[in-house]
């Protein structure tokens, strides 16, 4: 299978997008493995959240604002682990 070799830094653009209202690529970053273990298990939790934080029935999104707040925290750990490791 073949698997994406995403940066901390593309992944960390993807989260920073979606969460600030841009999804226009967020399927691309969902939808595609990544080689990086540590990266890959970001994005197959991301894959989950909407099972984990429905939506509320009559409302549209991905996920509800529990879900987002869960991505607002894996973005900020994720960019204290790219800057403790020094890491793109």
């Amino acid at each position: 299978m073949w698997e994406a070799r995403r940066t901390y830094a593309d992944v960390i653009s993807y989260i920073e997008n979606f969460v600030n209202g841009d999804s226009s690529l967020w399927d691309d970053f969902i939808s595609v493995p990544i080689k990086n273990p540590a990266l890959e298990h970001v994005r197959i939790r991301a894959t989950l959240l909407p099972a984990i934080y429905p939506v509320p029935a009559g409302q549209r999104g991905y996920c509800d604002k529990d879900g987002i707040e869960e991505l607002r925290r894996t973005l900020a750990q994720l960019k204290k682990d790219a800057a403790r490791r020094g890491l793109e």
